[in-house]
């Protein structure tokens, strides 16, 4: 089976369970019960084909966040670093001047 016929099943097997038996199932049909795997993803095929085009959208967006997110992290942590010989400074002095400007 291919990588989506996978999904589809996996979807379908999900979606499939319902609180009342599959033969009181409304939409039911009679050889629904003798279905296999590939002949429930050759149905729904379709309507897998038409959400395709949806999920590569989402999971583009989600690398495009993913990567925005990312370079905020490394730029807070260069400034985080830039910071850090500051804060070291003012630890180190006694008179407080130096923790006075690292705060401000």
């Amino acid at each position: 089976m291919s990588t989506v016929s996978k999904t589809i099943v996996a979807l379908s097997a999900a979606f499939w369970i319902a609180p009342v038996g599959a033969v009181d199932a409304p939409g039911a049909r009679p050889d629904d019960e003798a279905m296999t795997c590939e002949r429930i993803a050759t149905e729904l095929m379709p309507y897998a084909q038409q959400m395709i085009p949806n999920i590569q959208a989402f999971g583009a967006s989600e690398q495009q966040l993913y990567a925005q997110a990312r370079a905020m992290g490394e730029k807070r942590h260069a400034e985080e670093a830039a910071l850090a010989p500051i804060a070291q400074a003012g630890a180190l002095d006694p008179s407080g001047a130096s923790k006075r400007a690292y705060l401000v």
